[in-house]
Parts: structure tokens; C-alpha cells; sequence
């Protein structure tokens, strides 16, 4: 600013203007350039403001109106299903408990082998029972 100040002070002592003068033009340039600033840092909002209405907001809304067009009823007819809700519970899954041993036997492995103590032989699985304690990975 002081820089500024001194520019105008230089180029106003060329034209013959007074002190007072040369203080209002400087003080006019600064409120010129704040404005000019400040305007284009509002138009840069309102495109931001623009783009993310275009981009984000209304695709997501056009999606949420779809879905809930396909979950209306059609026009003019009640939200009756003449038909009886049934509610039906999942088949268990079984559990293959083959695949479940192999991977907790080669991350054994992997940690064994990273730490230096894997056997020479290696090692193998001979019995495995489940554990009678249900939640024993949520101990603290």
C-alpha cells in the first residue's frame, strides 16, 4: 500500500495536485481495487455455487424422484396390495469351514514366516474345535 501511496504521490506531484487531492485519488484507487477484488471473488462463488447445483444436486434429486416414482402406486388406485404380505426369514448359509481354515492357516504362516519362527518342515492343521465362548473377540 505504501508503495501504492508513493506511485501516486509521484505521478500527482506531475499534474499539480495537492496534498488533500492526492490523498483521496489514492484512497479512491484502493476502494477501486478492494471492489474489483472483492467482485471477483464473488462471481467465482456464485459459479462454484452454480456448477455444484448442476453437477451434485440435481442428479442426486433426479435419482430420489425415480425411486420414489417406482415405489408409488399408479395414479388413482389406492396403496392396498390385494395380495397377503408374507414374510420370510433367510436360509441359513453353510459354512464352509474349509475355506475359513485355510485362510487363517496361511496367515499364521505369513506372520510366522515374517517373524523368523516358521519350522523348517513347516507345520500343519491336525484338530480344530470351536471354542465354547462365543464372543471371544469382543474381550477387552
Amino acid at each position: 500500500m505504501n508503495a501504492m501511496m508513493l506511485q501516486v504521490m509521484a505521478a500527482a506531484n506531475v499534474t499539480g495536485m495537492t496534498l488533500g487531492e492526492r490523498v483521496l485519488y489514492a484512497l479512491r484507487m484502493m476502494v477501486v481495487g478492494l471492489g474489483a477484488v472483492f467482485a471477483i471473488l464473488a462471481l467465482l462463488w456464485g459459479v462454484l455455487v452454480l456448477a455444484r447445483k448442476l453437477l451434485h444436486d440435481l442428479p442426486a434429486q433426479s435419482e430420489a424422484e425415480q425411486e420414489a416414482l417406482k415405489s408409488a402406486p399408479p395414479p388413482g388406485r389406492p396403496n392396498v396390495s390385494s395380495r397377503p404380505v408374507v414374510e420370510t426369514k433367510p436360509e441359513p448359509v453353510a459354512q464352509d469351514n474349509g475355506v475359513l481354515i485355510a485362510v487363517i492357516t496361511a496367515a499364521v504362516s505369513a506372520a510366522m514366516a515374517e517373524e523368523g519362527t516358521l519350522p523348517p518342515g513347516g507345520f500343519r492343521v491336525v484338530s480344530f474345535r470351536r471354542s465354547s465362548d462365543a464372543g471371544a473377540w469382543n474381550r477387552k
